[in-house]
C-alpha cells in the first residue's frame, strides 16, 4: 500500500502541482524506500537500469493490447495491430538512492517498426515532469511525443519487453 504522503505527491505531480510538503519528503526518503513502495501498485518495470550511482527505473499501473489500424498503401483492406500500451507511467531518476527526478505519463505505446533496422516507435502521452535542479525542486509539463528508437538503444538502456508475450500465448 502506498503511503498517504506518496499517494498526495502522485496525485498534484497527475495535476502538474508542485508542494513544497511533497518536495522535503522526496529530500528525505529513500529512492529505494520509495520504489518498494510504489511497486505493489505501479506492478508492471518496463525499463530499468543501474549505472555506478545512478539508478533508472519506469513503471506502469496497468498494461493492455490496444487494436490499431494501418493503412496498407493502394489495398482495399486496412491491417489490424496488437499495439502495447502502458498506463500510468511512473519513470524515475535516482543519484545515492535519492529522487532526482520523477516523469508521470499518461501512457505510453511501443509500435514495432518493420524497417530493416527495427526498433520501436514510442508514443507518450500528455504528463508531468518534477526535476532536482541546483535552485531546488521544478516542475514542466510534457506533451505527447513520437520517437523512433533502436532496440539495441533500448536494451543497452535497460527496457524490457519480457511481458509482451502475454499478448501472443505461445503453444
Amino acid at each position: 500500500m502506498i503511503a498517504t504522503g506518496t499517494t498526495e505527491l502522485l496525485r498534484r505531480l497527475r495535476s502538474g502541482i508542485l508542494n513544497p510538503v511533497d518536495t522535503a519528503m522526496l529530500e528525505q526518503t529513500p529512492a529505494n524506500q520509495l520504489v518498494d513502495e510504489l511497486r505493489p501498485v505501479y506492478r508492471l518495470t518496463f525499463q530499468e537500469r543501474r549505472i555506478g550511482r545512478k539508478w533508472e527505473i519506469s513503471l506502469a499501473r496497468s498494461f493492455r493490447a490496444e487494436l490499431a489500424i494501418r493503412p496498407i498503401p493502394e489495398a482495399v483492406f486496412v491491417s489490424f495491430l496488437l499495439v502495447p500500451a502502458y498506463l500510468n507511467c511512473l519513470m524515475l531518476n535516482i543519484e545515492d538512492n535519492y529522487l532526482t527526478g520523477i516523469s508521470r505519463l499518461s501512457r505510453l505505446t511501443a509500435w514495432a517498426l518493420s524497417e530493416p533496422e527495427g526498433g520501436l516507435l514510442l508514443k507518450s502521452g500528455r504528463g508531468f515532469k518534477l526535476d532536482k535542479t541546483p535552485d531546488g525542486w521544478a516542475i514542466k509539463s510534457l506533451r505527447k511525443r513520437v520517437v523512433k528508437l533502436s532496440g539495441e538503444f533500448l536494451r543497452v538502456r535497460g527496457w524490457r519487453f519480457d511481458h509482451l508475450k502475454q499478448l501472443v500465448p505461445v503453444p
